[in-house]
């Protein structure tokens, strides 16, 4: 399922509790420079743990970030300004689903890891069951610190990094 800068129409897909595999695609519209970018970046975030919280069964989540060329006059009425605007707006006691592939893609370091969100999160999931993790091209020290000692079925991992114009 993707969710691009409109509304998710069909819920009932969406929050399944048959659902095991969800692709998640968020569009950011930051080829214009007018905006700052924090404000750019459309908040599909909540309604993605809406659906985790509402899909126990899921066990792939693939997060998509991609640029969006469109016309951001038209976009103004769906952006949200809120300060959790680039990962998970997670809430002490949330239950995520027990994950055994979580993949982050797009622009470098989009996803942000900050230490409270991954000390939180930590709280959320049960991380044992994660066997693939895909960071995209980032190296999060904080998601490290606080959850390699609960990442036990970990068989593969990828990650990179970005030196001055270039992803590795």
């Amino acid at each position: 399922m993707y969710a691009h800068n409109h509304p998710i129409t069909d819920t009932r897909s969406l929050y399944s509790p048959l659902l095991r595999s969800l692709s998640f695609c968020i569009q950011n519209n930051a080829a214009t420079f007018r905006v700052p970018r924090k404000l750019k970046q459309h908040s599909k975030l909540p309604e993605l743990r809406e659906a985790l919280l509402r899909s126990p069964n899921l066990r792939k989540l693939d997060v998509k970030f991609e640029y969006s060329f469109l016309n951001w006059y038209d976009e103004w009425s769906g952006i949200i300004a809120t300060p959790h605007l680039l990962h998970l707006p997670l809430q002490p006691g949330d239950r995520l689903p027990p994950l055994q592939e979580l993949i982050f893609s797009g622009p470098p370091e989009t996803y942000e890891f900050t230490l409270e969100h991954c000390q939180l999160w930590k709280n959320c999931m049960d991380w044992s069951h994660l066997r693939r993790l895909d960071l995209g091209i980032s190296c999060p020290q904080y998601f490290f610190e606080q959850l390699a000692d609960r990442l036990t079925s970990l068989t593969a991992l990828s990650m990179g990094v970005r030196i001055g114009a270039r992803d590795y």
